[in-house]
């Protein structure tokens, strides 16, 4: 059997006693990431076996409708009033601009319908987060913003972008990921070309973010890139993450994470034995 190489997960807890995976999909030891062209979703209950229910979107489908896209990247999805959004980025074959689309679905595992232009160039890897209130943030590269309620438009005037609420430690940002603990809402990003983890913290959800440090050190190992996501899940918080496997193709993996009294993430240590529930 042929290996199944997946890349930047988005963990979520949707309450049903299951752990759900919605990832990126690499060809198997492709050399390019172009090579990347549709998004599969997989849930687990012990973080060990994986169901895979295949492809839930893809960039045939999309371009079936119009769209005219190529490079089926980083995705997302969140839960509101009996949808599931699934968010991901595209980029132009004519334009060359990259867009975020959005789908939905009234089952966690798709498919994903009546996909539409959320927005352009802001970059890639949308990530949405869900506050305690209701309201939803859109993060992507660059920018971020609150979405209207109807989870598929942004209110201009919240739109803000990330070099003015945050410090630029590193160079060549991706893959943020938002979520709140104690009151204090964490942004978790990759850097340093892409291969470390670091992240922020605010006491708002569209900042001003203040640098905390690094959350994953750069593999000893040559690494293409890193892409994290963090989930509570069965009382114990979970960043899941990926690691180049096969020339460019990636495997996922996951790590438990802790935090110190003060609020701060110590710093994850990759292991072997992962998790386990």
């Amino acid at each position: 059997m042929n290996a199944l190489y997946t890349a930047d997960p988005t963990a979520r807890n949707w309450g049903d006693g299951k752990l759900w995976l919605y990832t990126s999909h690499d060809v198997p030891c492709m050399a390019s990431y172009s090579a990347m062209n549709d998004w599969h979703v997989f849930s687990s209950e012990n973080g060990t076996d994986w169901v895979d229910f295949g492809s839930v979107l893809s960039l045939d489908k999309l371009n079936q409708k119009g769209w005219e896209v190529y490079n089926a990247w980083a995705p997302d999805c969140v839960y509101i009033e009996g949808y599931y959004y699934f968010y991901f980025p595209v980029k132009g074959m004519k334009d060359k601009e990259w867009k975020i689309g959005v789908a939905s679905s009234k089952k966690p595992q798709g498919p994903f319908e009546n996909p539409k232009v959320l927005v352009s160039n802001w970059g890639i890897d949308p990530n949405v987060f869900v506050d305690d209130d209701g309201k939803a943030y859109l993060y992507c590269q660059f920018k971020m913003g609150e979405l209207n309620e109807d989870m598929i438009t942004v209110k201009e005037e919240t739109i803000v972008e990330l070099k003015d609420v945050a410090p630029i430690p590193y160079s060549h940002f991706e893959g943020p990921f938002v979520f709140k603990r104690h009151n204090k809402y964490y942004y978790l990003c990759s850097s340093e070309g892409y291969k470390r983890l670091i992240y922020y913290m605010s006491d708002l959800p569209l900042g001003p973010w203040e640098y905390k440090g690094t959350l994953m050190a750069p593999d000893e190992k040559p690494a293409e890139n890193n892409h994290c996501s963090v989930v509570k899940y069965k009382g114990k918080w979970v960043l899941f993450y990926h690691q180049k496997e096969c020339n460019k193709a990636r495997k996922i993996c996951a790590d438990y994470l802790e935090f110190n009294e003060d609020g701060t993430i110590q710093q994850v240590v990759r292991t072997e034995k992962g998790i386990q529930f």
